[in-house]
């Protein structure tokens, strides 16, 4: 199976999860093991960037996946991702900050490769230590 066909299945049960509780605050996301959380934000924020980029993102309300985000890169072994949220945090980056600064963000991001293969990966060796699970 591809990389997508390995994550596609576990984004969309972790997706219903957070959803069945009507809500995707902290609180929520906050309460999923790990692995989901790093799937589930990561996946979630990329969808957004990959569409539109970093106005996209903020403009949809993803600013708030930013942490989660940061932590679930680290978690799947991709420090470049997390190292380019750290930036995006630190200059302070918004929907309303100019376009050069956004432009640039948006070319650092899209230079970025290896994420779903990083969250299959992990799900594999997941469902090898866990066979039965």
């Amino acid at each position: 199976m591809d990389d997508f066909g390995t994550v596609e299945p576990v984004f969309q049960l972790i997706f219903a999860k957070v959803w069945a509780s009507g809500s995707e605050d902290l609180g929520v996301l906050n309460s999923l093991p790990p692995i989901e959380r790093a799937i589930y934000a990561t996946r979630l924020l990329e969808g957004d960037l990959d569409n539109g980029g970093w106005y996209q993102a903020f403009g949809n309300g993803k600013a708030h996946l930013i942490e989660l985000a940061i932590e679930g890169y680290q978690l799947l072994g991709l420090p470049m991702y997390a190292a380019h949220l750290r930036r995006v945090r630190a200059v302070g980056f918004d929907e309303r900050s100019e376009d050069a600064v956004g432009d640039a963000l948006d070319t650092a991001y899209f230079q970025l490769s290896g994420s779903e293969a990083a969250r299959a990966a992990m799900l594999r060796r997941q469902a090898s230590a866990n066979p039965t699970a």
